[in-house]
């Protein structure tokens, strides 16, 4: 796998418009990687096709992918890679992998783009400091992106995922003859399709890769013709009437985590959903199982139940075995939120009232937090002085709390699944550029009991006045998050384990070792995931909308106009 990407780095076809990035660890993939590897190569070429195991490999692909025959000013050929060799960019980026794989992907190329901007202007400098690239321009620069989701959740699939109808690309039967022998075939056929799942996603995966090829042949002919934007948004349209493909905009999430006190707020991470409470849990109880049967002292592990325990069978056995009796003995799932936001145009949707939306600050019952010191610099505003001198300066926004006390979930997102179909975030594609925020009050077994209604997204809460789920809608919130009983029980934990090996006469000499182990105080804050993924224990996190959305290629067929 490392051979292949060595060898991007080194020879790259002359023409190229598409990329394909296979991520070996993704669940559909991993299984079918020799196939999907040749079948990807057959298609744009071998040195188009960009194998990642590894975050370092990760990294690396992103790097040739961003700075092939392009710079950050789209044509700098002193910051150009000098074996490029007259390529054009890539007009079409296609991940196959999971929710994971897409986020960490758009994540990885925005870096990259930064960082090239970065090396331009050491290259060039200039008296303006203003002029370094921001998050979403750096976005903008993307190339569209076709995404195959064959992960293990494929949540942002449901939106976004490239799959063929199924009246186009259908394998077409080799059954001609008729009578008997036609149905006899027919129905060998149908079995041996059902006994051959994996065969059947990796021929869907090669007949969208093939489309995807020739969509990013027509888009790198638009650019290289120079067509204006709104050309090739005509184009589009054109493409949408016509039934063959459509561009869907989705906006990102930045996550960040820092102290209040932090001035200079990097760049966070790049996500479509995120969140902390009975869901972060689970990912990482799950971390711990995979750990746990990779650990050295498992040795004696059949590989199978190791594969078993880093699948999807993996989150069950954490949830039943793991989160769930934690939970509901020890309450470990809930968490002590303060949630602020500086969009004043933040909405929170009733239930009660039949989905009726008010605004939640102020007014609509949010409360200013501005007289504790928190502002939050906002956008740019230009400001001119009595001698008519013009500056720009940061316009201060007002800290709004929505929300402060006991929760057991809270996620945000941009698109309305979560994972697995399940839409846990209805309301999150019904405005432009914002995002849903959800807080889910009601306890484990009352989620269990409603999971039907919860996963299609119909669920409500119409009490009076429980609140068991508060939904907003804005562009921008903080959290500080805490659990005193999840604290408890780790702590907990690692008394009756430092006790069990202090009762262990043949481990007395690691007993200083172990002294100095309790001593270090246990993490606070709670576990935060965001893609799927287990992030680590966090205190605080801010989710905003990226005002730049990504462009992604869909072959869902367009709503019916006019009906003949």
């Amino acid at each position: 796998n490392n051979n292949n990407n060595n060898n991007n780095t080194n020879n790259n076809n002359s023409g190229g418009s598409t990329a394909i990035i296979l991520n070996l660890n993704a669940r559909s993939v991993s299984g079918s990687s020799k196939e999907l590897i040749s079948l990807a190569s057959s298609i744009v070429g071998e040195k188009h096709v960009y194998v990642t195991r590894t975050i370092e490999d990760a990294l690396l692909a992103a790097r040739m992918v961003v700075r092939q025959g392009r710079t950050c000013s789209g044509g700098d050929d002193e910051t150009s890679d000098d074996d490029d060799d007259g390529l054009l960019p890539y007009s079409l980026v296609v991940p196959v992998g999971g929710d994971g794989t897409l986020s960490g992907w758009i994540d990885g190329m925005v870096n990259e783009i930064m960082m090239l901007d970065t090396d331009t202007h050491d290259k060039h400098p200039t008296d303006d400091n203003n002029n370094q690239l921001k998050v979403h321009e750096a976005v903008g620069r993307l190339p569209t992106v076709g995404y195959i989701p064959m992960g293990t959740g494929n949540g942002l699939g449901y939106v976004i995922g490239c799959r063929m109808p199924k009246s186009k690309g259908k394998l077409v039967s080799s059954a001609e003859s008729d009578g008997d022998d036609k149905k006899k075939k027919k129905w060998r056929d149908k079995l041996k399709s059902k006994l051959s799942l994996k065969q059947r996603k990796v021929d869907h995966a090669g007949r969208v890769m093939s489309s995807l090829k020739q969509i990013g042949d027509e888009l790198q002919q638009q650019q290289q013709q120079g067509e204006p934007q709104q050309q090739q948004q005509q184009q589009h349209e054109q493409n949408r009437e016509e039934g063959e493909y459509s561009v869907v905009e989705m906006p990102l999430m930045e996550v960040t985590h820092h102290s209040p006190d932090e001035q200079n707020i990097t760049k966070g991470d790049l996500c479509f959903f995120a969140g902390s409470g009975f869901d972060s849990l689970m990912l990482e109880d799950f971390k711990q199982v995979k750990a746990w049967s990779k650990s050295p002292q498992r040795s004696w592990t059949p590989s199978f139940v190791k594969d078993m325990l880093s699948s999807v069978a993996g989150d069950c056995v954490a949830l039943v075995t793991k989160t769930l009796p934690q939970a509901l003995l020890h309450q470990t799932h809930k968490i002590s939120v303060k949630v602020t936001t500086t969009d004043e145009g933040t909405l929170w949707i009733d239930h009660r009232r039949g989905d009726f939306s008010e605004l939640a600050v102020d007014g609509g019952g949010g409360l200013s937090v501005e007289e504790e010191g928190m502002e939050k610099e906002g956008e740019e505003e230009l400001d001119s002085n009595n001698d008519g001198v013009t500056t720009k300066k940061k316009k201060k926004k007002r800290q709004h709390l929505i929300y402060s006390g006991i929760t057991g979930i809270l996620a945000a997102s941009t698109t309305p699944f979560y994972g697995g179909g399940m839409r846990l975030f209805p309301y999150a594609r019904l405005f432009p550029n914002k995002l849903q925020l959800r807080i889910g009050r009601i306890s484990p077994l009352t989620g269990f009991l409603r999971i039907p209604a919860i996963f299609e997204g119909s669920y409500r809460d119409k009490s009076e006045g429980d609140f068991g789920c508060l939904d907003f809608v804005g562009d921008d919130f903080e959290v500080e998050v805490s659990s005193t009983r999840y604290e408890e029980y780790l702590k907990r934990k690692k008394e009756q384990k430092e006790s069990k090996k202090k009762a262990r006469w043949w481990r007395q000499k690691k007993r200083s070792d172990d002294d100095e182990t309790s001593k270090s105080s246990s993490p606070t804050g709670f576990p935060f995931q965001h893609s799927g993924e287990s992030m680590g224990i966090k205190e605080r996190f801010r989710v905003r909308v990226v005002k730049q959305p990504v462009r992604f290629i869909s072959f869902l067929k367009p709503r019916i106009v006019v009906d003949d």
